[in-house]
């Protein structure tokens, strides 16, 4: 309702509810408009708006899109449908999973196979950027936290194992976590206490947390894409009103 309001303003309607006891409520709005024909539409129309997109939006240089892979973790259809079309001009690898089960256990068989018989890190299968996005809920916010941190700990060892073993070619992986929150001062809330508790306790160093809310955009989806490789500047974005910038 909150977001409906918003978009109505954003165009100078208005939203209004009329309530009758016993019988619910009734919400209407308006969106004041001008009709006019076709011919004169595309008269008033800049060339390049006709092929607009809502998806025309900065897509990752080459040399991070080759090291970067997303997992979205979605339950509503409609949602990973929109995520997947945003995602697809990134030239990135992508896997989708309607809930946390499975996640880290795939995680952990994925991580046994990103060698060669030289034991220098497969290029394809590499990938060390890594973004996890998390639809996320008051109901599904202990098992995001369980399922990160678990993550984060796979990754850790993997570091620790590439480093013991003096492998050359080795990028540390680092995890990034993205939260999807509804727009509201609770989901808010509810996302600040969770990065705190998913980045805490020995994993400050390999995961990245930050909160995006609904409904997703492409720009800020791009945005927690673009995290460099584990030896350079990383963008940790624990709110949307600004940025802090880290170096491991």
């Amino acid at each position: 309702l909150a977001i409906s309001k918003h978009l109505v303003m954003m165009n100078g309607g208005i939203l209004g509810v009329t309530s009758n006891v016993g019988q619910g409520s009734t919400f209407y709005f308006t969106w004041p408009f001008t009709v006019i024909t076709p011919n004169a539409a595309a008269q008033h129309l800049p060339p390049s708006s006709v092929h607009r997109s809502i998806f025309s939006k900065p897509i990752l240089a080459p040399d991070i899109a080759i090291e970067t892979r997303a997992v979205v973790v979605e339950p509503l259809v409609e949602s990973r449908q929109l995520i997947a079309r945003i995602l697809s001009l990134q030239n990135i690898e992508v896997t989708f999973y309607e809930s946390c089960e499975g996640v880290v256990q795939d995680e952990q068989d994925r991580l046994l196979n990103i060698f060669g018989s030289d034991c220098a890190a497969l290029q394809e299968n590499h990938r060390p950027n890594t973004h996890f996005f998390f639809a996320t809920r008051f109901i599904n916010a202990e098992i995001i936290v369980e399922t990160a941190r678990a993550l984060g700990e796979l990754f850790k060892k993997r570091n620790e194992k590439a480093k013991a073993e003096g492998l050359e070619h080795y990028k540390d992986l680092v995890l990034s976590v993205t939260m999807m929150v509804f727009s509201s001062p609770q989901g808010r809330a509810l996302a600040k206490d969770m990065i705190q508790r998913i980045s805490g306790d020995g994993l400050e160093d390999t995961v990245r947390c930050r909160y995006i809310v609904k409904p997703v955009k492409a720009d800020r989806m791009t945005e927690c894409l673009q995290m460099p490789g584990s030896h350079s500047v990383f963008m940790n974005c624990h709110s949307e009103a600004g940025t802090k910038e880290e170096t491991s």
